[in-house]
C-alpha cells in the first residue's frame, strides 16, 4: 500500500509519495527474473544430498562424544555453561574441526545451538593475538 501526502497550498497540490513506487518495482524484478541464468536441479539435489550426508556425520561425531562423557547430545549442544558441559563441548568441537576441516566456524555454530563463529573461534583457540612484541627491537 502505497501513502500519499496532499499539500494544499492556496489552488497548488502536490503529490507526494512514500515509499517504492509499485510499478517500478514490478518492472525490475521482471528484469532480474528474465536475467537469471536456470537452475540444474540435478545438481542442487546432489549438493543438498551430500549436506545431509555431512551433517549426519557430524552429528554421529557429537553423539559419540555425548556418550564418552555420558551425557545427552542436547547437553552438548544446549545452552549450558556448567563447566562439564563447556568441558566436552569443547572436545566435540575441535574433534568436528579436526575430522571435517571444510566446515566454517558459523556451520559449527549452528550445530552447536546456533552459537556465533566467535565463540567457535574462542572454544578452538583460534584467537588472534593484538598484543605487541614485549621489546621494540625484537622482529
Amino acid at each position: 500500500a502505497e501513502t500519499v501526502a496532499v499539500f494544499e497550498r492556496g489552488e497548488l497540490e502536490a503529490k507526494i509519495y512514500r515509499g517504492m513506487n509499485p510499478a517500478f518495482v514490478r518492472k525490475v524484478w521482471a528484469k532480474r527474473r528474465a536475467t537469471r541464468p536456470p537452475i540444474d536441479l540435478s545438481s542442487q539435489r546432489a549438493a543438498k544430498l551430500a549436506a545431509q550426508i555431512e551433517v549426519g556425520g557430524a552429528k554421529a561425531i557429537i553423539a559419540q562424544v555425548a556418550l564418552k562423557h555420558g551425557m545427552t547430545v542436547e547437553d552438548l549442544t544446549g545452552s549450558s555453561r556448567k563447566r562439564v558441559h563447556i568441558k566436552a563441548r569443547g572436545e566435540a568441537l575441535k574433534t568436528l574441526a579436526a575430522t571435517m576441516p571444510h566446515l566454517t566456524l558459523g556451520q559449527l555454530g549452528m550445530m552447536f545451538g546456533g552459537r556465533g563463529h566467535s565463540t567457535i573461534c574462542w572454544i578452538l583457540g583460534r584467537k588472534k593475538s593484538s598484543q605487541k612484541p614485549a621489546h621494540k627491537g625484537e622482529n
